[in-house]
């Protein structure tokens, strides 16, 4: 997590540079490996797995690498908007616990009529064999994260959150692999306005029941210790998004991700929760 941390920050830096966007904070250096190797330096808790200079020589090949893929393949043609946006707008459910959405880059492309929104977040893995690959991309198409990021970058837009009126058309993971052999790529998924629109039904339906069950609400009448509840399973494919906690659910939908033919539509508590 530090060192994905630490990554975040030196292109953070780097994209601000391009978009002439001002630093987040004072501390930032301008030089995007400076700044992830401060980053990670403040971060890295002595350990005998890794040691501090390891991880300072994999974050600055991360760095650069992921540098490379927006200067090939992501940033032509490309106006960066925003970096590191954080959520403008309270969600009253939580009360007075603020918790943000961070979106890593909003990049727009076009003019005018034709003027679309990109979401871009940045994703870190130490090591990850090129056999597995395929299933990580395929596990990004169903993203609770990606969605939920392009469908309130849409509506910031509308609402003027966003010196941006514009729609969004896509929306990717940009991923740096540190090892065995250092590689980026950019996984997208797919983004339609019925689409989005679609997974914002389905998400309130499983916030609703998230909250009903976190209260207390739902009971079965024989064991009054667990219950079954009826949900869309894609609208929540990212076991760690339950307001900022563990999801509380059985993980049966995590393990089907992308193989949603064997998904059976039911979860269930875990025992205990």
């Amino acid at each position: 997590m530090s060192v994905g941390t630490a990554i975040h920050a030196g292109v953070a830096v780097y994209l601000r540079g391009v978009g002439g966007l001002p630093a987040l904070s004072s501390p930032a250096l301008p030089d995007p490996v400076s700044e992830s190797q401060r980053v990670l330096e403040g971060l890295y808790e002595p350990q005998e797995t890794w040691g501090l200079d390891g991880l300072q020589a994999l974050v600055k090949k991360g760095v650069q690498e992921l540098i490379r893929l927006l200067e090939d393949n992501i940033l032509p043609g490309a106006e960066v908007v925003a970096v590191e946006y954080a959520d403008p707008f309270q969600d009253q459910r939580l009360g007075l616990k603020r918790t943000y959405r961070i979106v890593d880059c909003i990049l727009a492309r076009g003019t005018g009529a034709d003027r679309s929104l990109e979401v871009w977040d940045w994703k870190t893995k130490l090591r990850l064999d090129a056999a597995y690959l395929e299933e990580t991309s395929r596990a990004v198409l169903h993203s609770w994260q990606l969605l939920d990021y392009s469908w309130h970058v849409g509506q910031w837009a509308r609402t003027g959150a966003l010196v941006c009126p514009a729609k969004v058309c896509h929306a990717a993971h940009g991923l740096v692999i540190l090892g065995p052999k250092l590689v980026a790529h950019a996984i997208p998924i797919s983004i339609t306005p019925e689409r989005l629109a679609q997974w914002h039904t389905q998400a309130k339906i499983v916030w609703s029941q998230m909250w009903a069950a976190q209260q207390g609400l739902y009971h079965c009448e024989e064991t009054r210790q667990r219950c079954v509840l009826y949900m869309n399973w894609e609208a929540c494919t990212d076991r760690h998004l339950h307001f900022g906690k563990e999801c509380p659910f059985m993980p049966a939908c995590h393990q089907l991700n992308g193989n949603e033919e064997r998904f059976s539509g039911v979860y269930q508590m875990r025992e205990g929760v």
